[in-house]
């Protein structure tokens, strides 16, 4: 089983910067720590590094869950300060 890890660095001019660790994301979700999605992205041509404004993330802790063009996914845990 391969393992997609994925980054979530703050990016420059606000919003954060999503790196998919080589392999692209076709779309990208975020929830709410109560699970409710509060954004959701998708590309035509998949993405390495996927780029959000702040506007786009729950204030707090949230969930990303990126799918990558081979259609597995991965989810990691965010803190919006």
């Amino acid at each position: 089983m391969k393992t997609n890890k994925i980054t979530v660095i703050e990016a420059e001019g606000g919003g954060i910067s999503i790196k998919s660790g080589g392999n692209p994301c076709s779309s990208v979700e975020i929830y709410d720590i109560s699970g409710r999605i509060f954004t959701s992205r998708k590309w035509v041509t998949p993405l390495v590094e996927a780029k959000l404004e702040k506007d786009d993330l729950p204030q707090g802790i949230c969930l990303i869950k990126v799918r990558h063009s081979d259609n597995s996914f991965s989810i990691t845990k965010y803190v919006n300060p």
